[in-house]
């Protein structure tokens, strides 16, 4: 009788773990890599991970006086996308063309761990930079893969507050936000 009580709680224990760890897996449990697609270097710090589905959401952190935001528009995602906001340790290996007031990584994978480097929404998503430093005028640029180097990211993307810099994303990317000239 003794042994299989044992037994009993020895399976229940089991199929506990294993249900356990299937939730885990659905919920997107532990963030992406760091590294994600080739960028400047620069990204290191994981800030925030949580997987995101066709519902949207928001996903927001904070690194140094900078708060961060990204928000994704129900529909925007066609299936989950494991979302992580990666902060600079080290801007000057950036070679960022300026005085950065603020920057952020986003980093995209698949559920499974895997990176994402092309794009990941059917509609733009934003991430929100709000910074006392920021001001209109700023000038706010984003990795490029192709030329290896921050450029300019087109003004129409761009939305300024007083603090706050919003930018329209659809693929991964590091963005800075640097001092007006």
């Amino acid at each position: 009788m003794k042994r299989s009580k044992i037994a009993l709680l020895g399976c229940t224990l089991a199929m506990a773990s294993v249900a356990a760890a299937a939730e885990a897996g659905r919920a997107g449990y532990g963030p992406a890599p760091a590294t994600g697609p080739a960028g400047s270097g620069a990204f290191s710090q994981v800030l925030a991970s949580a997987t995101r589905s066709s519902s949207g959401g928001s996903l927001t952190a904070r690194t140094g006086s900078t708060s961060v935001a990204v928000a994704i528009p129900a529909g925007a995602l066609q299936s989950p996308v494991q979302l992580t906001l990666v902060g600079a340790d080290n801007t000057r290996r950036a070679r960022l063309p300026g005085q950065a007031h603020a920057s952020i990584a986003v980093r995209a994978a698949t559920t499974e761990g895997m990176p994402i480097q092309g794009r990941i929404s059917a509609r733009p998503m934003t991430v929100t930079l709000k910074n006392p430093a920021v001001k209109p005028g700023d000038r706010v640029v984003g990795w490029s893969a192709a030329k290896r180097a921050f450029v300019a990211i087109p003004s129409r993307l761009v939305r300024f507050a007083r603090g706050s810099v919003t930018i329209q994303f659809n693929r991964p990317s590091e963005f800075a936000v640097l001092a007006a000239r």
